[in-house]
């Protein structure tokens, strides 16, 4: 079910929460009723992101990376 899909995405482990978007993408239109915890949950990656970033040690470490280096870090950064 949907249901028990969605609830996983509270999960802390990263490769829970990518299985649960697999997981949903395969499902199709089935997976619609989880629009809304994905877009709460979209929020709460995006709030932790811009979190890690205003970190002083983050900041001066990306200042020293080249610009590719820089974006494949912060893609990192919804964890």
């Amino acid at each position: 079910k949907v249901e028990d899909v969605v609830r996983a995405l509270d999960d802390p482990e990263p490769l829970v929460v990518s299985t649960v978007l697999t997981t949903l993408a395969r499902m199709g239109d089935k997976a619609k009723p989880a629009i809304p915890a994905l877009q709460k949950a979209e929020k709460k990656w995006e709030g932790l992101r811009d979190k890690k970033l205003r970190d002083p040690e983050v900041v001066k470490i990306l200042a020293d990376l080249k610009p590719d280096q820089r974006d494949a870090v912060t893609a990192t950064f919804v964890e």
